[in-house]
C-alpha cells in the first residue's frame, strides 16, 4: 500500500499484487502453482479439491419468484397501453369494456408465466441429459468422470476436435 505524500487516508491506494499469466508459465511452474502433478491426482486428493473448490459447472440457476414474471410483463409496454385503456374505460362508466380488457390482460399474463415455466423446465431437463463426461489422469491411470468433477489441477487429456472443458 503506498501512502501519498500529504498523508490523506481517503487518497490511499490499494493494488493486488501481479500476477504472471499462466499461459507463459513454463510447465513446472504450473503445475507447482496448483500443486499437481504430470501423472495426475489421487482420487481421495480429487475428492477434497471438489468439495473445497465445488462443481465445475456455471451458475445458470436464476429462476425468478412469480411475483418477479409478473411484473416484468406488466412493464411491457402494450399491456401498459391495454391497462391504460382499461382504466380509461373505467373512468368513462364502460364496465363491460374494462372487464374485458383487464381479463384478457390477466389471462396472456398467465399463459406467458405458465409457457416460461414450461420453458425452463425442459430446458434443465435437455441439459440433465446431456451430461459431459472428460478423460483424466486419477492415481496414475486414465479415467472418465463428469465434467463438473473436474478439479483445478486435474491433468485433462484431450485429442483434436474435443472441447476444453475448463479453463
Amino acid at each position: 500500500m503506498a501512502v501519498p505524500p500529504h498523508g490523506d487516508p481517503q487518497h490511499m491506494k490499494f493494488e493486488a499484487p501481479a500476477r504472471e499469466a499462466f499461459w507463459r508459465l513454463t510447465l513446472q511452474h504450473l503445475l507447482q502453482q496448483l500443486d499437481a502433478t504430470p501423472g495426475g491426482m489421487t482420487a481421495s486428493e480429487a475428492e477434497a479439491r471438489l468439495a473445497r473448490c465445488g462443481p465445475n459447472k456455471l451458475n445458470t440457476e436464476h429462476a425468478r419468484s412469480l411475483a418477479r414474471r409478473i411484473i416484468g410483463r406488466l412493464v411491457n409496454p402494450l399491456v401498459l397501453v391495454l391497462l391504460f385503456a382499461a382504466c380509461v374505460s373505467a373512468f368513462t362508466g364502460d364496465m363491460a369494456s374494462f372487464l374485458i380488457v383487464i381479463s384478457v390482460v390477466f389471462m396472456s399474463i398467465a399463459l406467458d408465466s405458465v409457457q416460461e415455466q414450461r420453458a425452463e423446465k425442459a430446458v434443465e431437463r435437455l441439459r440433465a441429459s446431456v451430461a459431459l463426461t472428460e478423460r483424466v489422469l486419477r492415481d496414475g491411470r486414465e479415467v472418465e468422470i463428469p465434467a463438473e468433477d473436474l478439479v483445478p489441477g486435474d491433468v485433462v487429456l484431450l485429442a483434436a476436435g474435443d472441447l476444453v472443458p475448463a479453463d
